[in-house]
């Protein structure tokens, strides 16, 4: 529902003020955003199109390393994808929260 949705934005918008420290803004329903506004509605709009996307569309299995290929054709083996909600963050576009620690 559309009400779920703006609810949606106006957590989003509450979590990166809180991570950052900073005074989020939140774009009311038919209003256009505040320039400095990190989540829209139409950003995270686009964000859960991708991340349907990627349900569906999943990435192959990880594997223990990878071969890589360096620019003069030399092949190395490399450390193995990373897998996870940083990741994920990265896939989709968001920007993932600060480690701990």
């Amino acid at each position: 529902s559309p009400e779920t949705f703006y609810e949606l934005v106006r957590q989003a918008d509450v979590t990166w003020g809180q991570i950052y420290n900073s005074r989020p803004h939140f774009q009311q329903p038919g209003q256009p955003p505040h320039p400095d506004d990190e989540y829209t509605h139409e950003s995270v709009r686009e964000t859960l199109k991708s991340c349907l996307h990627r349900l569906n569309n999943p990435l192959p299995e990880p594997v223990d390393s990878v071969e890589l290929a360096a620019e003069d054709g030399t092949k190395t083996k490399g450390k193995k994808p990373e897998f996870g909600i940083r990741a994920i963050f990265r896939i989709i576009g968001l920007q993932s929260p600060p480690r701990k620690g």
